[in-house]
């Protein structure tokens, strides 16, 4: 079974899209130190530079990566990569030993997920304890041949029921710590930087009847990173301190026809970029924090042939930095959404029909229509998962959010600028894919975009 397709529990040969699925057994088989590691070789998942000591976001049919939307057991982390430069921080929230599976939805899911989604989802699912007390140690590391790039990938998980039936408990942590790799060329700076992250998870599992679930769940993260460039003649030390956390309540149950979920949540980075010259030993401090208040709610119930999914979002995100200062340093906007969806099973299942729309409503710029998604898919085989004719169209308006509206981290100037209007993009995406074929190409996507500040039309065709 998954979830991320239709936010809805959906068997994998029946998913209305593109999707992959990394089982806990294939995570162990990698030598995968973060999410990146794991999910590299996923068919459409590119990896993107950042340009900074060699750092990689994630992309999905080559979608900018700020259109790749990763979650955790279908919750939102703090949007960092939009927020800092030349960061790929959202790759290592949790530790590994935490991961059941990770779910990759190829093509857009804007509709359910808002226009974040309009590449795709990665949704990480953590493990869910049992009434029998479980766990696992992790030690590895490496010595590659020449200078740095030395590691340890350590870690920990145990689960189980502290009252049968009633209180489950999970903990996991993780130690990574990998030495930074100098330039071939000029050994005196950094090509790939050094990492050294502290994970730790706890939940807290609370089965009040048989029908309803409470989650106490927490994430906290730190990491450093360091590297070595230059800038004319002078050689610099850079060093990243990042402490990430997320931390919330989640309730699910099941009344009468209704199946539904309640979260609510905080996601936060706090970052300080501490830039030292080596030559004079004088150094500058750039602190920067992300946050992200989220409350999640969804509703689905069978009626017959179709499985209605009715949900909201409200969520506040901020940002505080020091080049706020002449503004009090910090600046916020609030989201308000809503969406249905309908997954309508038509001859036995062999054909699947997914029609779904949203609402989005920004604090400073209102909205400006509906997201809009019609996915089919025709299950020729139905022993084989995923087999058959799938296709998507996807009509999104993406409107700038809080992070993009920054210029050097300005959004509250933007706002109040007489005339001034926000980058709206307006995206037509669809695709038609056959996984049964093997001499017909896996997918082919035709994505067309309009901006509203723009009288230019871009549209780009791709096959995955």
């Amino acid at each position: 079974m998954i979830v991320t397709a239709t936010r809805t529990q959906t068997e994998l040969e029946n998913a209305p899209g593109a999707v992959t699925v990394i089982d806990r057994e294939m995570i162990e088989e990698a030598p995968a130190r973060d999410l990146v590691d794991i999910i590299a070789e996923t068919p459409g998942i590119s990896l993107i530079g950042t340009g900074v000591g060699g750092r990689k976001t994630l992309s999905i049919r080559g979608a900018d990566s700020r259109h790749t939307l990763i979650l955790i057991d279908g919750r939102r982390i703090a949007a960092s990569d939009a927020v800092m430069g030349h960061s790929n921080f959202e790759n290592s929230w949790i530790p590994l030993e935490e991961i059941e599976r990770i779910e990759v939805v190829r093509g857009p899911l804007s509709a359910l997920y808002g226009s974040e989604a309009l590449g795709g989802v990665i949704n990480i699912i953590t493990k869910v304890p049992t009434d029998t007390w479980s766990g696992q140690v992790k030690l590895g590391g490496g010595m590659p041949e020449g200078d740095g790039g030395e590691n340890i990938n350590s870690g920990a998980a145990i689960n189980g029921a502290v009252i049968p039936g009633r209180v489950a408990a999970s903990v996991s942590a993780g130690y990574i710590h990998e030495r930074a790799i100098p330039d071939e060329d000029n050994p005196a700076i950094s090509e790939i930087e050094g990492r050294e992250i502290y994970s730790f998870s706890p939940k807290i599992y609370l089965t009040p009847t048989k029908n309803h679930r409470i989650e106490l769940f927490a994430s906290i993260v730190d990491e450093e990173r360091d590297y070595i460039t230059t800038s004319g003649s002078a050689k610099i030390d850079y060093t990243y301190v990042l402490d990430k956390y997320t931390a919330g309540i989640s309730w699910s149950g099941t009344t009468g026809p209704l199946e539904s979920q309640i979260d609510i949540y905080r996601s936060q980075v706090d970052k300080v970029s501490i830039k030292e010259y080596a030559a004079t030993g004088v150094k500058s401090k750039t602190p920067d924090k992300a946050t992200n208040d989220v409350v999640d709610a969804q509703t689905s119930m069978q009626l017959g042939f179709n499985l209605f999914t009715l949900g909201g979002e409200w969520r506040e995100e901020s940002i505080e930095a020091d080049s706020l200062d002449d503004i009090g340093g910090e600046e916020t906007v609030t989201y308000k959404s809503a969406f249905a969806q309908d997954e309508i099973s038509l001859f036995n299942e062999r054909l699947l029909l997914t029609p779904g729309l949203r609402y989005d409503h920004h604090e400073y710029f209102g909205s400006d229509g509906l997201s809009t998604t019609l996915r089919s898919g025709e299950n020729d085989r139905p022993d084989q998962p995923q087999s058959g004719l799938r296709s998507c169209i996807q009509r999104t308006d993406r409107q700038t959010d809080l992070a993009r509206l920054q210029c050097q981290y300005r959004p509250a100037q933007f706002y109040r600028q007489p005339g001034r209007q926000a980058r709206n993009v307006r995206q037509l995406r669809g695709g038609v894919w056959n996984t049964s074929d093997p001499l017909l190409p896996p997918a082919c996507f035709i994505s067309i975009t309009k901006s509203t500040t723009s009288s230019a039309m871009i549209w780009s065709v791709t096959t995955r």
